[in-house]
């Protein structure tokens, strides 16, 4: 894959075993394609991007969070390995000013099991996200890749 050639990044829900999505996903063009499980998202998305020479950028408003995810981690219901991540994929990560204490922690946590993190080519994007829904698989697009930075991951 060359630089110039972006990638957009859709993930879908963590309720759903995998395999399913990743047919779906494989009748695209599919640059890169991971199961978010003990390194969380961040973490995932850091060894894509260190492997794929890229920046990845994450709205994480756009994030499937299941109910009461933000109010458990607000309450301390958090993993061990969550500050493991953080301490190891935290160095390549910017996070905005507006991102919670309570959605930190969901961005690294590792308990995150069941939703695949899918990069495909920028005009395959929407049809993919069709695809995802007809076959009852909820999916969303939360971020794209640019040429690499200094910093592997942005997340806004």
């Amino acid at each position: 894959m060359a630089l110039a050639e972006h990638v957009q990044a859709a993930v879908s829900a963590m309720l759903e075993l995998n395999r399913r999505a990743a047919e779906v996903a494989l009748s695209f063009r599919v640059h890169s394609m991971t199961d978010i499980t003990g390194f969380g998202l961040l973490g995932h998305a850091s060894e894509v991007a260190r492997a794929s020479h890229l920046s990845i950028h994450i709205d994480h408003t756009k994030l499937p969070l299941l109910p009461g995810t933000l109010d458990y981690s607000r309450k301390g219901f958090c993993a061990g390995g969550l500050t493991s991540n953080e301490q190891f994929f935290g160095k390549y990560v910017s996070l905005s000013d507006s991102i919670t204490p309570e959605m930190r922690n969901v961005l690294f946590d590792p308990q995150t099991s069941g939703g695949l993190l899918i990069f495909c080519h920028p005009p395959d994007a929407e049809t993919l996200l069709q695809n995802l829904r007809a076959d009852k698989i909820p999916a969303v697009e939360i971020g794209f890749t640019s040429d690499l930075s200094d910093l592997l991951l942005t997340v806004t």
